[in-house]
């Protein structure tokens, strides 16, 4: 009974650790510029050199035929912006692709526009010390099924 319960938890926890397919990563400005290009891990993970603030593209595409027929999840983080989404059909990486914006640092001139009334001097270099730090964009991407 032991041996098959260890037999059990080894087929679970490497089915849950199984090595994702490389897809292709790339990273634009919002200009279009290509500031990266790299390929995701065995983990599917992907980790970006530190980028400055702003809006960035992020795509990722695979003509491996080895994505297809399954469900993947991703997120994509960098410094305090964290997007995910789930369920994604692995033949939808062909092509152009899957491609998400992520916000990287903190607009400060939208947020003081939206927010008149923001007029605290801490607050505002807070945000303008989050805005000239720059951070790398990671991507992770899982395979759900």
């Amino acid at each position: 009974m032991r041996t098959l319960v260890s037999f059990l938890f080894f087929i679970i926890a490497t089915s849950a650790n199984a090595a994702v397919p490389p897809v292709d990563v790339t990273v634009s400005d919002e200009s279009g510029k290509v500031v990266f290009k790299g390929v995701t891990n065995a983990r599917g993970v992907f980790v970006s050199e530190k980028v400055k603030s702003g809006t960035y593209l992020v795509q990722l595409t695979s003509k491996n035929p080895a994505v297809r027929g399954h469900q993947y999840g991703l997120e994509l983080s960098s410094g305090s912006a964290n997007l995910s989404v789930h369920s994604i059909e692995g033949e939808k990486f062909s092509g152009e692709g899957i491609i998400m914006k992520i916000p990287v640092g903190v607009p400060i001139a939208e947020l003081i526009k939206h927010n008149p009334g923001l007029n605290n001097p801490a607050a505002i270099r807070a945000m303008e010390k989050e805005n000239r730090e720059t951070k790398p964009i990671t991507v992770k991407l899982t395979q759900e099924q």
